[in-house]
C-alpha cells in the first residue's frame, strides 16, 4: 500500500531501504570527507575584526572572524579561513570543543569547518549592552 502510494513497488522500498543502510553504514575517510577538529594536542586561535564600529550609537559595517592554528607551542600561526559576521563580534569564549561568540545581540556557538567557522546554534538576548 505504502510503495504504491510512493510510485514504487514493495520490491523497490526493499531495495532503497538497503541501498540507504549501505550508505550509512559506510566508513568514510576523515582526510578527504571530513572538516578538521581541534583535539586535545591542537589548539586554535580566533581573532574577531569589526569595521567602522562607531560605540554611542553602537554600530558598524560588517565583522569578521578570523581562525588561526598554532603550531609548535605557539611558535608558528597558520591562517586557516575567515567567517564574515553580520554584527559586532564582541566576546569569543571556548565552550566544550566549540566556540561560544557574541555577535551583536546574540549569542551564537560555532564549530571549525573546512572553509569557515560553522554556525550550529544562535540564541537572541534582548539586553546585551545596557548604557546608563
Amino acid at each position: 500500500m505504502i510503495a504504491s502510494a510512493l510510485g514504487g513497488t514493495s520490491e523497490d522500498m526493499v531495495l532503497a531501504k538497503e541501498s540507504a543502510a549501505a550508505f550509512l553504514s559506510e566508513n568514510l575517510p576523515e582526510a578527504i570527507f571530513g572538516a578538521p577538529k581541534a583535539g586535545p594536542a591542537e589548539q586554535f586561535l580566533v581573532v574577531a575584526l569589526v569595521k567602522d564600529l562607531i560605540l554611542n550609537p553602537r554600530s558598524c559595517s560588517g565583522g569578521c572572524l578570523k581562525t588561526y592554528r598554532i603550531w609548535n607551542n605557539g611558535e608558528r600561526l597558520e591562517f586557516l579561513h575567515e567567517t564574515p559576521v553580520d554584527d559586532f563580534p564582541a566576546a569569543l569564549c571556548a565552550f566544550q570543543g566549540r566556540l561560544l561568540v557574541g555577535v551583536g545581540n546574540r549569542l551564537r556557538i560555532y564549530d571549525l569547518g573546512k572553509k569557515k567557522l560553522l554556525k550550529k546554534c544562535e540564541n537572541k538576548i534582548m539586553k546585551l549592552f545596557e548604557v546608563q
